[in-house]
């Protein structure tokens, strides 16, 4: 069997489409690409199949998106915003996450423009980082920021040792 889309189905996966790229709402973030659309189509005619029919019906479509956005808010749901991020799929890190490791690399870059030569723990740098902030600072965005430091060529990292370039 290979059903056929019906018109109404169609505008309704158009809809289905635009209702999904809105959940991102009006933030840098994306909430669902061109491959989602895909899946929506896929599911739909999977459902039409199920029911053994040659057309896909704007019921199947209905279904096709529960279930697209059930999974979309179980496996892009940002735990920081509460917010769906696309980016957490294709990139393992979220919008908001990359931020605050951007936040963190420009804060480090300041406090160690004038410690060329040192060598510091990164423990303790997060320590610095966490005294200057009056807030806990995440290991996995400390460690991203130090990476985007170490790409613009301020420090070098070996370990979990830092040496300021």
């Amino acid at each position: 069997i290979h059903p056929k889309i019906t018109n109404e189905a169609a505008a309704r996966l158009v809809d289905s489409y635009v209702q999904l790229r809105n959940m991102g709402g009006n933030r840098k973030v994306i909430s669902a690409t061109p491959r989602q659309l895909e899946s929506l189509i896929r599911l739909s005619e999977a459902h039409a199949r199920m029911r053994f029919s040659e057309l896909v019906e704007e019921a199947d479509v209905s279904e096709a998106e529960r279930l697209m956005r059930d999974s979309i808010q179980t496996a892009a749901m940002d735990p920081n915003t509460g917010q769906i991020d696309m980016e957490i799929i294709t990139t393992g890190r979220s919008a908001s996450s990359r931020h605050v490791a951007q936040e963190y690399a420009a804060e480090l870059r300041e406090r160690l423009r004038h410690r060329s030569g040192e060598t510091v723990l990164i423990h303790e740098l997060s320590r610095e980082l966490e005294e200057v902030r009056q807030a806990e600072v995440g290991i996995s965005e400390m460690r991203d920021a130090l990476a985007i430091l170490e790409r613009d060529g301020l420090l070098r990292i070996v370990r979990n040792v830092v040496t300021v370039v």
